[in-house]
């Protein structure tokens, strides 16, 4: 679940860490007046200086911000294997087609029907 800061509209308080999902986030009430808390923004820090265009590779979650630190994770870490385009695009579809299998075992005619279900329940 998120954690939300929120205050109070009347001024009655701040209330930072508030654990809530997100459906219930505009329905929080503030304990002392009972008014709906308001959402407060977090603030956005950036520190050093921002690549224009990182280098990223999705399969390992990692984000590159040259190629020296990408050569020195690949040092480090030798059993790190990296698929090109084609690879990563066949094992995504496997993927698709055992989530496909699974849905159809439930009762569902496919994937798309079991997450409007899922929408629909939640």
């Amino acid at each position: 679940m998120p954690v939300y800061d929120m205050r109070c509209p009347e001024g009655d308080g701040y209330y930072p860490d508030i654990i809530c999902s997100i459906k219930m986030r505009h329905q929080q009430a503030c304990p002392a007046c009972g008014e709906f808390l308001v959402i407060v923004p977090p603030p956005v820090s950036i520190v050093g200086p921002m690549p224009s265009k990182p280098l990223k590779i999705d399969q390992i979650g990692r984000s590159f911000e040259s190629n020296e630190e990408l050569r020195q994770y690949k040092r480090e870490n030798p059993n790190a294997r990296f698929q090109n385009k084609q690879e990563f695009r066949k094992h995504k579809d496997e993927v698709r087609e055992r989530c496909e299998r699974s849905a159809r075992r439930q009762g569902f005619t496919d994937l798309e029907e079991k997450r409007s279900h899922l929408r629909q329940t939640n």
